[in-house]
């Protein structure tokens, strides 16, 4: 017989005795049988930062420049973005007579 190409060496199964017996085959088949059933198909929780765990998001839609200027003024405070608003949103929330504030 001629060489083997790689083509034909990868096609070609490996006999057990040289792979060291079954094992292989055996983890291909868990495998198979639990792509089948569906175990792994649960997507892990995504990983919060602990500051915002317990949190929800909220958005809120301004104009690029209305931003840049509120960023700017925040840095200005030595206050970030977040907390600016947070502030802000608990001082209407007691202007207007509100018990609760948001954390």
């Amino acid at each position: 017989m001629g060489k083997r190409t790689a083509l034909t060496s990868i096609a070609r199964p490996r006999s057990t005795e040289a792979t060291g017996g079954t094992a292989g085959r055996v983890d291909v088949l868990a495998k198979a049988m639990d792509e089948a059933s569906g175990v792994g198909d649960e997507k892990p929780k995504k990983k919060r930062q602990k500051s915002r765990e317990d949190m929800v998001s909220t958005n809120l839609w301004m104009s690029p420049e209305a931003k840049k200027q509120l960023k700017i003024h925040t840095m200005t405070q030595d206050e970030g973005l977040e907390e600016y608003i947070r502030n802000a949103v608990n001082a209407r929330l007691e202007k207007e007579g509100q018990e609760f504030r948001i954390a």
